[in-house]
Parts: structure tokens; C-alpha cells; sequence
């Protein structure tokens, strides 16, 4: 479980890519930088991410650097959630303007701890950009 995941929100919209280093596709991050670019108004002055993803391992150090120093190059706030060796659930509700996090050890946590613990517990790391919350 090497993959990560990258969500750009304006508020409104959210471009949210799942990114495999194993994919040979996802090794060629000027593609990937392209691809970001052409989806996002890099003029919104409401724009933030969220990167969610393995940084244990190899391949996935490299590619979570590099998705974290393309949001500070283009001055986008970002929170990082590192996540365990095991399977996480992303959602974005652009009604809310929120990001929802599953996973079988959140789940489970949410028996006997509020849901900001049972968070905090499931990550190894979590860094919250000024602009997030947990909630």
C-alpha cells in the first residue's frame, strides 16, 4: 500500500487524484504537474489540499516530497495526513467544504473515542495547513 492521494479544493470544486508509484505513469511527476495545472484556476485565492498517503516506503517518500514541494511552489496551503501501512478512505464534500477519512482503524477507534482522537490515533503524523481543522 505505496499509493497517495492528492485533493486541491477552491471551495467549491476539488480535483482529487489517486497516484500509485508502481504505475510507471505516476513516476513522471513533469506529467503530473502539467495535469495539476491544467485542472486548477492557480488565480483562486481559496485553494488548499490535502495530501493523504504512505511515506514509509520508498517509492512513496519521494512521490509525497514531491506532491508537498509542488504545493508550496505554487503557495497552495496543504495538510498532511501520513498515513499507516493500511487502506484509507477519502471523500470530499464540497458542500461542506470538508474532507471525511475512513479506514478499519478509525472505524474501529470510533467504539470508545470521540472522532478528533480516533483520528489523531490513526495516523502516524498529521500537519494541518492554518486553513484546516479537525472536527
Amino acid at each position: 500500500i505505496d499509493c497517495s492521494v492528492l485533493g486541491i479544493s477552491n471551495g467549491q470544486d476539488v480535483l482529487l487524484m489517486h497516484l500509485c508509484p508502481s504505475h510507471p505513469d505516476n513516476n513522471d511527476f513533469k506529467k503530473i504537474k502539467d495535469f495539476i495545472l491544467e485542472k486548477i484556476d492557480q488565480e483562486s485565492k481559496n485553494l488548499k489540499a490535502a495530501i493523504f498517503g504512505s511515506q514509509d516506503i520508498c517509492n512513496s517518500q519521494e512521490l509525497n516530497k514531491n506532491l508537498q514541494d509542488l504545493m508550496k511552489q505554487l503557495g497552495i496551503p496543504c495538510s498532511i495526513f501520513k498515513c499507516p501501512i493500511a487502506e484509507t478512505d477519502v471523500m470530499y464534500s464540497s458542500i461542506d467544504d470538508e474532507w471525511s477519512v475512513s479506514s478499519n482503524s478509525i472505524d474501529y477507534m470510533l467504539g470508545y473515542l470521540n472522532s478528533e482522537e480516533a483520528l489523531k490515533n490513526s495516523f502516524l503524523e498529521i500537519k494541518l495547513s492554518h486553513f484546516d481543522e479537525i472536527v
